[in-house]
């Protein structure tokens, strides 16, 4: 059983998630006070999932494309941003079908594959241009 106070924690990270595909970096949670004990306990009990060294997805779900380039940008660190074809369809550009590389992946706690077909998203677009997240978007 966890404490209220890091019940109330959990709950603001995977509210904050929302805006991020899920995703949220292990330096994201630790500045919500949301110690590494308590991310390996949520993710062994199967309400989170680890995915990659940096990166962990608050919510069991299948991630979304915007989660998956949080992901790329936490897992490379730094000032990380997503360029070219990838920022604009990040950007809601269609059409960009067979142009450019792009990345598949299975589901969080797989390794991410690089191939020709497919498409990619980006949280961020290379003028810091926040893309909007799949919430708004209709299917």
């Amino acid at each position: 059983m966890i404490s209220e106070t890091t019940r109330r924690r959990v709950e603001r990270a995977e509210r904050l998630s929302l805006d991020h595909g899920g995703v949220l970096s292990r330096d994201q949670l630790r500045s919500l006070g949301i110690e590494r004990g308590v991310t390996a306990r949520l993710v062994r009990d199967r309400r989170w999932a680890a995915w990659g060294r940096h990166s962990v997805v608050t919510h069991c779900a299948e991630v979304e494309l915007v989660g998956a380039c949080w992901r790329a940008v936490h897992e490379v660190g730094g000032g990380a941003l997503v360029d070219g074809v990838s920022a604009l369809r990040a950007a809601g550009v269609s059409g960009l079908d067979g142009v450019g590389p792009s990345w598949r992946r299975s589901s969080p706690t797989s390794s991410t594959e690089r191939t020709r077909s497919g498409s990619s998203t980006s949280p961020r677009c290379a003028a810091d241009v926040v893309c909007p997240s799949p919430r708004g978007r209709s299917s």
